[in-house]
């Protein structure tokens, strides 16, 4: 009886030990089961971290692309408006150069003509004294070139025609103006001028060419 209840109390004991063991083992389980989840919840909370920082890291560069694409248009803008101000301002100082050259352009023109006027009067004023008619003859075919040549100064330098000029409408302009100041009303005058068209003449040759047309018309007259 006696070796059966020391077996039963080893039993007992043993059955303790077990379920100690069990208990021991299922908590060891459960914790790490606990371990296991919060290693899950920790590996989630990094790779939400990771996902984070990979979108700040590219909406940096994004930043920082268009931050730097606004940079460099602002300095092209800059460097446009720089370049638009001094082609503004030198568009300003060729203009007033040519409005300074046109007016003393048309200052000289001005003095010219007034010459050339002075000049005509002062030969008709001395050819008023002259009584030989042969004498008197020259002294007015001398005021006759001038005053041509005032008229070509006038009518062409008043149109701005500095460079070339349409010959066809020189030589029309001349014959209008011989016309006037040398036919006699009661002479009939027909003209047949046969010059092509845009056909253009320099300032070198159109006063001798306005010379020639004046004698041609004038001595055709007399």
């Amino acid at each position: 009886n006696q070796n059966n209840l020391e077996n039963r109390i080893y039993k007992l004991e043993l059955d303790v030990k077990l379920k100690q063991l069990g208990l021991e083992s299922l908590n060891a389980l459960k914790s790490n089961n606990k371990i296991n989840k919060k290693k899950e919840k920790i590996n989630l909370l990094e790779q939400e971290s990771d996902d984070y920082n990979t979108k700040i890291k590219f909406i940096s560069i994004i930043f920082f692309i268009i931050l730097f694409f606004f940079f460099l248009l602002l300095y092209y803008y800059l460097e446009k408006n720089k370049k638009q101000k001094i082609v503004e301002r030198q568009k300003d100082e060729i203009q007033f150069a040519l409005n300074k050259n046109k007016t003393l352009l048309k200052e000289l023109n001005h003095r010219v003509k007034n010459n050339l006027q002075m000049v005509s009067s002062v030969i008709s004023l001395q050819a008023t004294k002259i009584e030989d008619d042969n004498s008197k003859k020259h002294f007015n075919s001398a005021i006759s070139r001038i005053k041509v040549l005032s008229k070509i100064h006038n009518s062409l330098y008043s149109k701005n025609q500095l460079d070339e000029i349409d010959l066809k409408n020189y030589v029309i302009i001349l014959k209008d103006y011989l016309i006037k100041t040398i036919v006699n009303p009661d002479i009939k005058v027909s003209f047949k001028i046969d010059i092509a068209n845009n056909l253009y003449i320099n300032n070198d040759t159109k006063t001798t060419i306005g010379l020639i047309i004046n004698e041609l018309i004038t001595n055709s007259f007399k």
